[in-house]
């Protein structure tokens, strides 16, 4: 995953939180990141990760929700709300992907309802999926609906593409 869609690219990270993944575009040679998250204390932090990276000049931070967001970019990536409190809170933010975007990765609960339903949902928005990798994600306790210091949890990282993009009929397939 990721081969050439990061280095030399115009990144956004819909929902950056606190800059985790518009650092590790950067370092992976990321041309320029659009940092957007709404919440204004995670902002502070990401502006701080992003200064104590020396990356503020290729980090621009976008203050504002998601679906307000317009610039095109080669690449989106993102980890958007689960839904665990809201369901559906994923859905503006993958369709905002697959309106900016040639390129998108995000990441899903590994679950057979959420599978089926990015599967449809992509293809609707004429996008499929080419690559799915499964792995545990920890996440710490940061909210105080938060029960557990860390909770493991499994989920997809997918990779999408525009439907009439070449892939495998494998790839096409993918979970």
């Amino acid at each position: 995953m990721a081969a050439g869609d990061i280095g030399g690219k115009v990144v956004a990270d819909l929902g950056a939180g606190t800059g985790v993944l518009s650092v590790g575009a950067c370092l992976l040679g990321a041309e320029l990141v659009y940092a957007v998250e709404f919440d204004e204390e995670a902002v502070e932090v990401l502006r701080r990760n992003a200064s104590a990276m020396n990356l503020l000049d290729r980090i621009v931070i976008v203050r504002g929700d998601v679906s307000d967001f317009h610039e095109r970019v080669d690449t989106v990536i993102m980890n958007p709300p689960f839904g665990a409190q809201r369901p559906h809170s994923d859905r503006p933010f993958l369709s905002k992907a697959f309106e900016v975007a040639g390129t998108v990765y995000s990441i899903h609960l590994a679950k057979p309802e959420v599978r089926k339903f990015i599967r449809e949902f992509s293809l609707q928005h004429g996008f499929r999926i080419t690559d799915v990798r499964t792995m545990d994600f920890e996440i710490p306790a940061t909210f105080k609906f938060h029960r557990k210091r860390i909770e493991r949890i499994k989920v997809d990282l997918y990779r999408f593409e525009p439907a009439s993009a070449s892939t495998s009929a494998s790839a096409y397939g993918a979970p």
